[in-house]
C-alpha cells in the first residue's frame, strides 16, 4: 500500500452520515444484482488447484464504497478479501462502523479473512483493534507495531486468541522499521507465535529483495500475503502481473510447492484503469494455478 496514513483523510470519502445509510439501507437485490459479464469470466471462474484462498487487498478499490466494492468483486469471482480501506484503519477507524460492515458484507457473501488495522502504538490501540476485530468477525489483523506497541499487540492478541501479521512496507521518502525480512524476523523472535508477517511482495521487491527468498525466510509466520508485481526496485509504482520486477510467476510456484494455504490477496494501487487491470491480475494467477 502506498503511504495509507497520508491518504486517510482523503474528502472523497462518503459523508459519515450517507456512508452509515448506505450501509444499513443496502438490501440483497442490489449486491446480487446481476453483472455484466466480462470477456474474462471464463478464466475468472475457474477454480484454482491450491490451497490458499485467492482474495483482494480492498485498498485496491478504496475509492469505492463498500457496496459498490461488492458489485466488483462479484464481477471477478472473488469471495475473499483483507478489509484495507483507509477510513476502516487507525486511528480514524470508527467502532460504530464495523456492524454494519460484518452485516453487508455477509449478505455480499464475501468473507473478510483479515482486517489491516495500520500503526498500533500501545496498549490502548491493542484494546482497541481488538474490539473492533471482534465486531467486524476476523481473527486475523495486519499492520506494524514496535517496542512497546509489539509487546501490547502480542499480549492482547494471546489473550483473544487473533492473529496479527507484521507488514513489511516502502517509503520513498524514509526507511520503514520492516523493510528486509530479517527486519520482520527479529522483531518475531521477541513475540509469540500470535504475531507472524503479512508479506507484502511488492514491497519486497521495491526495497531491494527477492519476494521468493522473503517468502521462504518468513513462511512458518505468514497468514495473509499481499501479491503485487513492481515496476523496478526503488519505487512502488505497480503495474500488471507479469509486467515488472515482481517475480510473480515464481512467487505463485514457490508458494504452491509449499503447501501455503492463508489469503493470497492481490493488490493492485495504480487506479487508471482499475476493473480491467485488476482482471488481468486475477487471470494471470488462475491461469497458473
Amino acid at each position: 500500500m502506498a503511504n495509507r496514513q497520508s491518504q486517510s483523510g482523503n474528502a472523497r470519502w462518503l459523508t459519515r452520515r450517507n456512508f452509515a445509510r448506505n450501509l444499513l439501507a443496502v438490501a440483497g437485490a442490489s449486491i446480487c444484482a446481476v453483472e455484466k459479464k466480462s470477456p474474462l469470466s471464463s478464466l475468472l471462474a475457474a477454480p484454482p488447484n491450491t490451497k490458499f484462498n485467492l482474495g483482494i487487498g480492498s485498498y485496491t478499490f478504496r475509492s469505492l464504497s463498500p457496496e459498490e466494492m461488492i458489485k466488483r468483486l462479484k464481477q471477478l469471482k472473488i469471495a475473499y478479501i483483507e478489509l484495507s480501506h483507509p477510513q476502516f484503519m487507525l486511528p480514524q477507524a470508527k467502532k460504530e462502523d464495523f456492524g454494519p460492515l460484518a452485516k453487508l458484507f455477509k449478505a455480499g457473501g464475501i468473507q473478510v479473512s483479515s482486517w489491516y488495522g495500520s500503526t498500533i502504538r500501545n496498549s490502548e490501540e491493542a484494546r482497541r483493534v481488538v474490539e473492533m476485530a471482534r465486531i467486524l468477525g476476523v481473527q486475523h489483523v495486519s499492520g506494524d507495531a514496535s517496542g512497546d506497541g509489539l509487546k501490547a499487540v502480542d499480549d492482547e492478541f494471546q489473550r483473544n486468541n487473533l492473529y496479527f501479521g507484521i507488514h513489511n512496507h516502502f517509503f520513498r521518502e524514509r526507511k520503514f522499521e520492516y523493510q528486509s525480512p530479517e527486519d520482520v524476523l527479529k522483531a518475531l523472535s521477541l513475540t509469540s507465535k500470535h504475531v507472524g508477517a503479512t508479506l507484502d511482495t511488492g514491497h519486497m521487491v521495491s526495497c531491494g529483495y527477492d519476494p521468493v527468498e522473503a517468502f521462504l525466510k518468513l513462511k512458518d509466520r505468514i497468514r495473509v500475503m499481499h501479491l503485487k508485481d513492481i515496476q523496478t526496485p526503488g519505487n512502488d509504482q505497480n503495474v500488471v502481473f507479469g509486467n515488472g520486477k515482481g517475480k510473480p510467476d515464481e512467487v505463485l510456484k514457490t508458494i504452491i510447492k509449499e503447501g501455503y494455504a492463508g489469503l493470497v490477496a492481490i493488490e493492485y494501487e495504480d487506479e487508471r484503469n482499475l476493473q480491467a487491470d485488476v482482471e488481468q491480475c486475477v487471470k494471470y494467477v488462475r491461469e497458473r494455478t
